[in-house]
């Protein structure tokens, strides 16, 4: 049986885990650092959108707070049709959100751990 890049971690011990986290890269290059540093929240302003009540995320990551601009007033995050003052958040099988407003937005702010574009492709591809 082959052995995924995530086998590969699981399964390491002080001899093999440096090989199996060398081989965690996006095709961007980043890599163990920047899933890493992506643990760690932060606020990110999405202004000058089109405006649309549907707006992806360009990067893959955790969403825990969705605001408007100024930052003082949180939706609330649901998993139906959202109504005032509310949003819908899911995510792709790569960890890209899709955000659903009730009504056309042109910006918003997000609090979000931002992960490397490729981390779910680099944890299942087969190891070399």
């Amino acid at each position: 049986m082959a052995l995924t890049i995530q086998d590969m971690l699981d399964l390491s011990n002080d001899s093999t885990v440096l090989k199996a986290l060398a081989q965690l890269r996006d095709d961007g290059g980043e890599g163990f650092g920047a899933i890493l540093a992506g643990l760690i929240p932060r606020t990110i302003a999405r202004t000058g959108l089109a405006s649309s009540a549907t707006q992806v995320e360009p990067e893959a990551g955790a969403i825990f707070v969705v605001t408007d601009t100024a930052g003082t007033t949180a939706y609330t995050m649901v998993t139906g049709t959202p109504g005032a003052g509310e949003v819908q958040v899911t995510y792709s099988s790569n960890g890209v959100a899709t955000l659903v407003f009730n009504s056309a937005v042109t910006a918003y702010n997000v609090v979000k751990q931002v992960l490397p574009a490729g981390l779910a492709d680099s944890l299942a591809a087969i190891a070399a």
